[in-house]
């Protein structure tokens, strides 16, 4: 607290409301003539909202007016300069309101604001209104711009795992069971972890980029552990260059082609069980060494342990290479082939297996060039700094891992981190240096080597996934029939009690209902999408069921 402030709260005290208003950095944040009513102009922009997310209010005068408003049914009110919170908080105390909810972020460059996500719960965008304080936004730019910057891609990105979650719903059961056998004779990632303990780490994407480093990547490959994400996998390797562990999670059955190439089924690969199951059966029959790590739907916890490998999902292949790779105590962490924009308009380096497929796929109504130009308009673009200086196109779904990167720095200071990336987007908090360079600052020796067959397998026992199966089939038959009957609108207390017994089967049905189920937490369905709720339920189940099936048929011919 500074001094003044303590003043100025004294003034303020003695004024009426409506003369209350304060002046930082040479900036009025309200009317020195009567503040109140500049807060009611401000009321005719909240007419077509139910909820409104103040980011910044100065001394709250529109948040108090906007509170008394009858279509205003929640208000959330951010602020991130101490000087104001110190005001509000002597002004008002604890907001108590049953409408308000206040929320101070100290430092929006580290906050993520998630726990404001309970918020939006319920909420939907088009009745959500976003209102950044002018004043304040001018007065305190590069904490409060940062703050609105935050709560705009909090919601963007909280956009992109709602559309994700209703883009896989048929996938994400669909691939864990069959899987499953993968799953269960998996090796265990906690040796990998303890073996590379403080070695030199390469984390390699498929950025267009990636074309101008591999004669660097190939020289100096055995002075780092070389991670690399799937869609590298097969560029790396017709280019002579050893993985060591190769990571993939998407669950489109596009993905296969990633792994389809025998030298890549000679690298280890380290795999989300929801990850494509084509790809994982493809890399199981030509016995490449698999290693799974935790994957929190409860589908799979039928066939992983309680404790097995957790790593972080910052959405993409190679934000899950850098969180294993942190795990290990890392010497260094050096990224290559992370444009994470479109550079040159490219999406992915010429020759990777999605830019092969467009090309096999092309006709005279479909090219090559109309795929990447939808690639480059399906998200808005978004401008950045990038290495080279100038200014390159990312979008809102590489923004997401950009800032991921970027706070993992961040928080992780005394990690040495280097972006020897030819081109595209400029990281934060990485030291952008050429890969020769990288090598020359540090002592580099030779990479640990390891024996894959000497690795432990990290299994949950037999007689324990054979005993969920068996429960699971027999509440999934069941919930099967009391969607069924609630879909006829029969008996609807009881049959919703008789549901909620089963809370892992019904967690599970409930993966192939997403559309049906944000409708409704969201706000967005209508009463009369009840039914329609409970008829994907239903479908889900019997769905569900029908691979359980399988996958149980499957273990009995396996029994150990």
């Amino acid at each position: 607290m500074q001094p003044e402030w303590e003043q100025n709260l004294n003034k303020l005290r003695k004024l009426p409301v409506e003369k209350r208003t304060v002046q930082i950095n040479g900036i009025w944040y309200h009317s020195n003539r009567d503040a109140v009513r500049e807060a009611k102009r401000n009321l005719k922009q909240f007419e077509n909202f139910s909820h409104i997310v103040f980011v910044g209010a100065g001394l709250g005068h529109s948040v108090f007016l906007a509170e008394k408003l009858p279509f205003v049914k929640s208000i959330l009110w951010l602020e991130a300069d101490p000087e104001i919170h110190y005001y509000i908080s002597h002004l008002y105390g604890k907001i108590s309101s049953k409408k308000i909810q206040y929320y101070f972020c100290e430092n929006p460059s580290l906050d993520t604001l998630e726990e404001i996500l309970p918020f939006f719960q319920g909420k939907p965008a088009e009745k959500t209104l976003i209102f950044p304080h002018a004043p304040s936004l001018k007065a305190r730019a590069e904490k409060m711009q940062r703050l609105l910057y935050r709560v705009q891609d909090l919601i963007k990105k909280r956009s992109i795992n709602q559309a994700t979650l209703i883009k896989f719903q048929n996938l994400w059961n669909q691939n864990i069971l069959l899987n499953s056998y993968a799953i269960y004779k998996s090796k265990s990632l906690y040796d990998l972890e303890n073996l590379w303990q403080g070695q030199h780490f390469l984390i390699v994407g498929a950025g267009p980029s990636l074309s101008m480093s591999l004669e660097k990547i190939r020289k100096y490959q055995d002075s780092f552990v070389l991670l690399a994400a799937d869609t590298a996998a097969i560029p790396l390797a017709k280019n002579g260059i050893e993985c060591d562990l190769v990571f993939a999670a998407d669950p489109q059955w596009l993905n296969v082609y990633f792994a389809l190439n025998e030298k890549v089924t000679q690298f280890a690969w380290a795999l989300d069980p929801a990850v494509c199951s084509n790809l994982v059966h493809f890399l199981h029959k030509h016995n490449a060494n698999l290693y799974f790590w935790k994957n929190p739907f409860e589908t799979a916890k039928i066939f992983q342990p309680k404790n097995a490998y957790e790593v972080a999902h910052g959405g993409s292949a190679s934000t899950n290479a850098f969180s294993f790779a942190m795990a290990c105590k890392p010497a260094s962490i050096t990224l290559i082939g992370q444009d994470l924009s479109f550079t040159q308009q490219l999406a992915h380096l010429k020759g990777a297996v999605l830019e092969e497929k467009k090309h096999e796929d092309r006709s005279r109504f479909q090219t090559e060039e109309m795929h990447n130009f939808k690639q480059l308009s399906a998200l808005e673009k978004i401008p950045v700094r990038s290495i080279t200086g100038e200014n390159v196109f990312t979008n809102a779904k590489m923004k997401v891992f950009i800032d991921w990167f970027e706070n993992q720095a961040l928080n992780h200071p005394a990690v040495k981190m280097y972006n020897a990336t030819e081109a595209g987007c400029l990281l934060q908090g990485f030291d952008h240096i050429p890969l020769e360079k990288i090598v020359e600052l540090g002592s580099f020796s030779k990479k640990v080597k390891v024996n894959h067959s000497k690795i432990s397998f990290f299994q949950k026992s037999y007689q324990s996934i054979q005993s969920d199966l068996n429960r699971l089939q027999k509440e999934t038959m069941y919930l099967a029939d009391v969607y069924n009957k609630l879909m006829k609108n029969s008996k609807k207390d009881f049959l919703l009690k008789e549901a909620r017994k089963f809370p892992q089967a019904n967690q599970m049905i409930g993966y192939g209902a997403q559309k049906e189920i944000l409708e409704i937490t969201e706000g967005t369905g209508s009463a009369e999408n009840e039914t329609k709720f409970y008829v994907a339920l239903y479908k889900s189940s019997k769905r569900l069921l029908s691979f359980l099936k399988k996958v149980d048929g499957l273990f009995r011919q396996k029994t150990p």
